[in-house]
């Protein structure tokens, strides 16, 4: 059962040849980076800080099944030309532990960015989230308003039961792993990217799942499964953002598998104050595959 938990981004790097050179330096960097705390009521939260003080802060909220080292290196790197960026793990992935028996809800998860913010003294940000990320963000936006100061959603949903579901095949390959982790690694890189791109990124998905390979424990895996389940049982969050003025970019791809670009399209409709950009040719993990484009449109955002 725990080799069926592991990270899906972890089962790509089994896949792949561990030679070939890739980019490094955000990884480096991180790592000479010392670990900061603080606690939520049943967690205690790592968390790291890059960049100048004088500069424009961004929270960084990852995806389903990664921790703070799962970012792309060049992505990452050119955003800290401009921004100081805050990187933090959910409660039981890498440094953040459990303090309790409970299982953290997505209310949770927005606590621990509230409790970074205020330990680093911080009165207001720019909340970057990636996919389940992105959740967060929503979420965080919704009971602390007043710390945003503008939101980030890339490749994400607003939830609900109007949301554009993936395919039945796509969900299964995130959330029903096969025992075979090769043929589940195929699996995934083929929701990830399209498919005439997916040889193109192997051995950089593999170096950087690699360094970061993050224990992701059965329990990890089915708390975050649920966060995600929930999100679309509830329309509360769409209730709760539709026609605030929150600044907005939303960034999708046009052959996104996990979160159909369709969803982009609802939550500019729900944000009156948002920028929409749909990118051409890129899939779910457009991080990874279009950094530099990436970077570039939240550069040009916060200018």
């Amino acid at each position: 059962m725990k080799r069926l938990m592991v990270s899906i981004f972890l089962i790509i790097f089994i896949l792949i040849s561990k030679s070939a050179y890739a980019n490094q330096e955000f990884y480096d960097l991180l790592n000479n980076t010392y670990t900061r705390y603080t606690n939520t009521e049943s967690s205690m939260i790592a968390y790291k800080v890059l960049g100048e003080k004088n500069k424009k802060t961004i929270v960084m909220l990852e995806p389903f099944s990664s921790s703070m080292n799962s970012w792309d290196d060049s992505f990452i790197m050119d955003l800290l030309k401009d921004f100081r960026l805050i990187f933090i793990d959910y409660p039981g992935i890498g440094q953040s532990k459990f303090l309790s028996n409970k299982d953290p809800d997505i209310s949770e998860l927005a606590k621990a960015v509230k409790n970074v913010l205020k330990n680093e003294k911080i009165k207001s940000a720019n909340i970057l989230g990636y996919s389940m990320g992105g959740f967060v963000a929503q979420q965080f936006a919704n009971m602390y308003p007043d710390m945003v100061d503008s939101l980030i959603l890339i490749s994400t949903d607003a939830g609900g039961t109007s949301a554009i579901k993936p395919q039945d095949y796509v969900v299964d390959a995130l959330f029903n792993p096969l025992p075979d982790l090769e043929k589940q690694g195929e699996r995934i890189m083929k929701v990830l990217f399209p498919t005439n791109e997916i040889d193109n990124y192997k051995i950089k998905m593999a170096l950087i799942y690699q360094r970061s390979s993050p224990d992701i424990t059965p329990r990890v895996f089915n708390y975050e499964k649920q966060i995600i389940f929930s999100w679309y049982l509830s329309n509360t969050n769409q209730e709760e953002l539709k026609g605030k003025d929150f600044k907005t970019l939303i960034l999708s791809s046009d052959q996104d598998l996990v979160v159909p670009p369709e969803n982009a399209v609802i939550l500019h409709k729900l944000l009156p104050n948002s920028k929409l950009i749909i990118f051409k040719g890129a899939g779910h993990a457009l991080i990874y595959q279009i950094p530099s484009e990436v970077a570039s449109a939240i550069r040009k955002f916060l200018e």
